[in-house]
């Protein structure tokens, strides 16, 4: 039916009519959220994931995360990397230790291993 068929669609070499696939797909307003810092409504690929999931209002784009001193300096990238273990003072990753002995300060948080050889049954 030729009626049906839009200037837009293509005929494969088998001859099957194929959609045509859209140029600039619409962004949906619920995939775009304001930036906390520069106030301007951005899409969802202009968030960081951590900062997507915040709630509307408070999230930074990562344009304007990369431009904060945290970033520049690259103590953010040190915090997510390792820390020594106040007991074994062996540098590990983040998730040999548990969230409270994280958190601690630099050469007092204790990693997991050392904190099971310290419980009273033997861990």
């Amino acid at each position: 039916n030729k009626s049906s068929v839009t200037d837009d669609t293509t005929t494969n070499a088998a001859g099957k009519i194929s959609q045509p696939k859209p140029v600039s797909p619409e962004i949906s307003p619920h995939h775009v959220k304001p930036c906390f810092s520069c106030g301007q409504q951005k899409p969802q690929a202009d968030f960081t994931a951590s900062q997507w999931k915040k709630r509307v209002g408070t999230g930074k784009c990562f344009a304007c995360v990369s431009t904060s001193v945290q970033w520049q300096t690259g103590s953010v990238a040190n915090t997510l990397q390792l820390k020594a273990c106040g007991e074994c003072s062996v540098s590990k990753r983040h998730a040999e230790f548990s969230p409270n002995q994280w958190r601690k300060a630099v050469g007092t948080g204790r990693c997991k291993d050392c904190v099971k050889r310290s419980l009273p049954y033997g861990g």
